[in-house]
């Protein structure tokens, strides 16, 4: 392991030596070779080993998309990696006099935009004088950075377009109406409700939808006031509602085919799940072929809403998400000491039962297809714990929960004719028992 740290560290330091020489490791500018689609976080790869140039800044992916027509697809998160490794920019560099254009993009994917970036209020005076640095120093800045030249140059435009925001400048540089693919993740891009609000008339072309915000008034008005029935695929991650079945099929029930409403587990709240009740408006989507939920447990199965997610008659698979934490665990306090007191919920009573294995689940898959109506029921799969992505920000205390997890799938299999059905667990495999020391569930022994 240390042998390939040190190769590993080398060959960093080799890259940076070689990337001195702006010409080697350089951002991507207009004339290079245009892509067709842009997938990149923001920050860029700072250890970047080829000499095609790199879409490691906002401002690069604006020049690429004001430059490349041919562009249908652009995914892009902007965030805070590490400790140090700052985004140049959380939006895009849009002139605030307008004139650009975007291609028309098929799919887009945004986590972490700024959406409510001003650029007017980035430059004016007003819009500097509320830094924390004294008057002097920003006078200074106001001056040397040129903004003082913009604001005068901005002041000349009318007033509507002066005071638009990064997203309106946005609609008016591309035709939103070829979107199909749509997805709005993350808890940090400022101004999501504003692109919520602004965006829905135009999104005539919308098809797929996955939204993931904590604006949820805004969310449910944006999905309102989609056209109706015109989704075929829906995902609305961390975020739970009651009402939100009935809401989905009085305004995407004929159209949507497969559905997702999960929320991820955490530390120390249970994941909401609906009743079986609060499901039964998803019977009656007629084209509904894919349903992902969360299932709540607590000793035993809630087989009465497994029944209701069977009275689907068009569906023909599921994705069950399942917390593995017992109460107990979730209650526990968190202490970065020894505490001699602390001694309850310890070893299997960290987990809920039942026990998510091959046995359990099977009993599961049998009954969902013994009550199932209209199509088979073919595959079934059991997601259980934390399935969020690894951590990649600042320094931070994990909580217990992270990494823990375990998947099972259930299919049916043709055992000659006669049919039958299958589970298999493909990850953690008993995950409630102690690992033995020096072995760890989780993490090939290369990496602990």
């Amino acid at each position: 392991m240390i042998r390939k740290a040190s190769k590993s560290g080398i060959r960093q330091l080799l890259v940076l030596l070689l990337c001195l020489p702006t010409a080697f490791c350089r951002s991507w500018e207009a004339g290079d070779a245009c892509p067709s689609t842009i997938d990149v976080v923001i920050p860029g790869n700072t250890w970047k080993e080829s000499k095609e140039p790199s879409f490691d800044t906002m401002t690069s992916v604006h020049t690429a998309m004001s430059n490349c027509p041919n562009i249908t697809s652009l995914d892009l998160r902007v965030t805070l990696l590490g400790c140090s490794s700052w985004p140049d920019r959380w939006s895009f560099p849009f002139s605030l006099s307008g004139g650009e254009k975007y291609p028309s993009l098929q799919r887009l994917r945004l986590e972490g935009y700024e959406y409510g970036q001003s650029p007017f209020n980035e430059v004016s005076w007003s819009g500097n004088s509320r830094s924390y640095l004294p008057w002097y120093e920003r006078a200074a800045d106001y001056i040397l950075t040129g903004n003082i030249l913009r604001e005068w140059r901005y002041r000349k435009l009318p007033r509507e377009q002066r005071e638009k925001s990064n997203i309106q400048l946005w609609l008016d540089a591309m035709d939103w109406s070829k979107v199909e693919e749509l997805a709005i993740l993350g808890y940090y891009g400022k101004g999501t409700e504003l692109f919520l609000n602004s965006t829905p008339s135009v999104l005539t072309g919308l098809r797929r939808l996955e939204l993931e915000s904590e604006y949820q008034g805004a969310a449910l008005r944006f999905l309102q006031n989609v056209q109706n029935d015109s989704l075929t695929h829906l995902v609305w991650k961390d975020y739970f509602n009651s009402t939100l079945p009935s809401i989905v099929q009085q305004f995407q029930g004929s159209s949507l085919q497969h559905l997702e409403l999960h929320t991820l587990e955490s530390d120390h709240v249970e994941s909401p799940a609906f009743s079986a009740s609060e499901l039964e408006p998803l019977q009656h989507m007629p084209n509904l072929t894919h349903l992902s939920l969360n299932v709540a447990r607590n000793g035993s199965w809630p087989l009465e809403m497994l029944s209701a997610i069977s009275q689907i008659r068009s569906l023909r698979s599921a994705d069950l998400w399942l917390d593995i934490a017992s109460t107990c665990r979730k209650q526990k306090v968190e202490n970065w000491y020894f505490d001699p007191e602390d001694v309850g919920c310890a070893g299997e009573d960290q987990y809920l039962l039942p026990f998510i294995n091959e046995s359990t689940t099977l009993e599961v898959f049998k009954h969902m297809r013994a009550n199932k109506v209209g199509n088979e029921l073919s595959n079934v799969t059991f997601w259980g714990g934390d399935w969020s992505r690894a951590w990649d920000g600042p320094i931070y205390s994990p909580p217990w929960i992270e990494h823990k997890q375990t998947k099972v799938v259930c299919v049916v299999v043709d055992d000659q004719g006669a049919g039958g059905e299958e589970c298999v667990v493909l990850t953690g495999v008993d995950y409630w028992r102690p690992r033995p020391k020096g072995r760890n569930y989780y993490w090939d022994d290369e990496d602990v």
